[in-house]
């Protein structure tokens, strides 16, 4: 038993490192373990220690794949490097281990989700434990520290496992305090990191120094090509710049990384709104709608773009279906000047009127 101690702990360390500085798992290192489960297996128990091991590998896979398929229509990505990883598990301690790590990992992960969900004042606790689960589409970044990605959860719940396998306790305070302190080190001083780079721009761009945040964006794209987090921010910046076709060439960026990213979409069609290529803005803020069916923000901006097109009926339409989902629009409408042709539109004021507590500033023909 010592023996499989020693490699959970090496496994674990190198798991550690490889989320903290790239925000995933190697599969070089899941396969490795997993072959070295079934040696060591083979070795201590013979032909029936190789078929724990292969039961061990097997059977997280099919349990895990139709979880996730269950819920990867929530906006995240498969979690594929979740399910290798208790795979491994399995390989190098067997079946039950792996579903005592898997029950005490959600246990954890769900007060984790309880405290974040206080901390950021979120009123869905379920949305928050999905985004610390699985990897999001922003390829595997989330708002909250990598600290608390559900790797990390799951290092804690093998360690309760190990307990419930009677490893000393000891021992196994040792082996946390070695991943943990091995971890911490190589975030700490090693500043180079993308999301190293990420963070600085982000704490640039939050304070007004847009160009500045820029360069710290391209350090951070530099190191990792697919951080559409960072695409995203960079292109914010150039947004408020009123840099419209940098801002449009770093949202086709996110496209050629994720064609399903809906949000450059929207930043697309903004630009293309703002650089008076309406008709061309139109069909991005149609896209978005296609990809979130529940965005206001896309049915209100394909509504104001319909107005400026003399589409009245679709126009109202839109908006109808913007109110719907988003009251808050009917103010901004009254100000928008895409609308000015519809001012004296009876449909429109109606519309307006519905959905204003505040009729002082509507005035609709009786």
């Amino acid at each position: 038993m010592v023996l499989k101690f020693i490699e959970i702990i090496a496994l674990l360390i190198l798991v550690f490192l490889s989320e903290i500085k790239t925000n995933k798992i190697k599969n070089s290192i899941l396969l490795f373990f997993s072959g070295i489960g079934i040696v060591t297996n083979a070795y201590l128990f013979g032909l029936n220690g190789v078929y724990e091991s292969l039961l061990g590998f097997i059977i997280p896979i099919l349990i895990l794949s139709i979880v996730f398929m269950l819920i990867g229509n929530k906006g995240f990505n498969f979690g594929g490097g979740v399910i290798k990883l208790f795979a491994t598990l399995g390989s190098l301690m067997g079946v039950l281990f792996v579903f005592y790590s898997f029950a005490y990992s959600m246990l954890l992960l769900m007060i984790v989700a309880v405290i974040m969900n206080e901390v950021s004042k979120r009123t869905d606790v379920s949305k928050t434990f999905l985004s610390v689960f699985l990897y999001p589409n922003d390829k595997g970044r989330i708002v909250y520290s990598p600290m608390l990605r559900f790797t990390f959860t799951m290092v804690a719940g093998t360690f309760i496992s190990l307990i419930l396998n009677n490893i000393p306790i000891w021992h196994i305070s040792i082996g946390l305090i070695i991943v943990i302190t091995i971890g911490f080190i190589y975030f700490k001083f090693n500043a180079d990191f993308p999301d190293n780079h990420y963070n600085k721009g982000y704490s640039l761009y939050i304070s007004g120094k847009y160009e500045e945040a820029i360069k710290h964006f391209d350090l951070a794209i530099k190191k990792d090509t697919e951080f559409i987090i960072a695409y995203r921010d960079k292109s914010y910046c150039y947004y408020i710049l009123h840099n419209y076709e940098e801002c449009i060439n770093t949202c086709e960026e996110i496209l050629k990384i994720d064609s399903s990213y809906k949000h450059a979409y929207y930043d697309i069609g903004s630009c293309l709104y703002k650089c008076n290529r309406i008709e061309e803005a139109l069909s991005y803020f149609c896209k978005y709608i296609e990809l979130d069916p529940e965005c206001s923000s896309g049915y209100y901006s394909s509504s104001c773009v319909l107005a400026l097109l003399s589409r009245v009926e679709n126009s109202l339409e839109y908006l109808k279906k913007a109110l719907d989902i988003d009251s808050y629009y009917a103010y901004e409408a009254l100000e928008d000047d895409a609308f000015n042709d519809l001012r004296d539109n009876n449909q429109f004021k109606q519309l307006l009127h519905d959905y204003l507590e505040d009729l002082e500033s509507v005035h609709y023909d009786e």
